[in-house]
């Protein structure tokens, strides 16, 4: 993601600027299934959003699959030992 802001950001420096709508279509255009919550909502949404709100809902969805995908604790061959 940070990669396609930068490209975008160069194209802006020579005077060939990329859209909001099509830098934000990039963008989806190479997510996994991971993702496929964001790609649904930022389809259903009335106006396209912006790259920086678009960042938020990754961090946010980040954060969400780190905690789903943290390992746990098997509590059921952990024992209690009480003398």
């Amino acid at each position: 993601m940070d990669r396609i802001k930068l490209l975008s950001n160069e194209l802006s420096l020579i005077k060939e600027p990329l859209s909001n709508r099509d830098l934000v279509g990039c963008i989806l255009d190479e997510l996994d299934l991971d993702y496929d919550v964001i790609i649904t909502f930022v389809q259903i949404m009335s106006s396209t959003p912006t790259f920086e709100g678009l960042y938020s809902m990754f961090a946010n969805r980040e954060k969400r699959l780190e905690v789903f995908y943290q390992p746990t604790v098997d509590r059921s061959t952990t024992a209690l030992y009480v003398a």
